[in-house]
């Protein structure tokens, strides 16, 4: 994977906030929730750092709103990811920046975990057993 490089600018000609961690691009569907949907949508994030992620939301909200996501890691841990808007995307995209709030300390490990396996190249690894990639499924007869 590569790192989600800044221009510089933030779409609108100014120079972007100072970030603590690097973002890593990452495609991944997450659960989001905000407080004006009645339930949870899945949405893809565009990149994630220690601190918050990118995600393509498909609707705007206004910086400074609440929004719960719940990213499900491959080896199917849950992680509740609280935050608030920081910042939009250009006005032809419907992507918002998230900043992370309150995160416990197991949550920042494997964050942390997660993160550094996809800096790496390497796919996370999964604690569960799958059928592994063209096996063929026979039915019992």
């Amino acid at each position: 994977m590569e790192e989600d490089h800044d221009d510089g600018k933030d779409g609108k000609g100014e120079a972007p906030e100072r970030r603590s961690a690097p973002r890593i691009t990452a495609r991944s569907l997450v659960e989001v929730r905000l407080p004006t949907w009645e339930a949870l949508r899945s949405v893809y994030t565009v990149n994630i750092s220690q601190g918050g992620m990118r995600l393509s939301l498909g609707a705007r909200a206004p910086i400074g709103t609440d929004i719960d996501i719940i990213l499900t890691l491959p080896d199917g841990t849950r992680l509740h990811l609280p935050g608030k808007v920081a910042h939009l995307g250009p006005d032809d995209s419907d992507d918002i920046g998230v900043r992370f709030e309150d995160l416990p300390e197991r949550t920042q490990q494997e964050i942390e975990r997660y993160l550094a396996e996809l800096k790496a190249g390497r796919t996370p690894t999964s604690k569960t057993k799958s059928i592994p990639p063209g096996m063929l499924i026979k039915k019992k007869s």
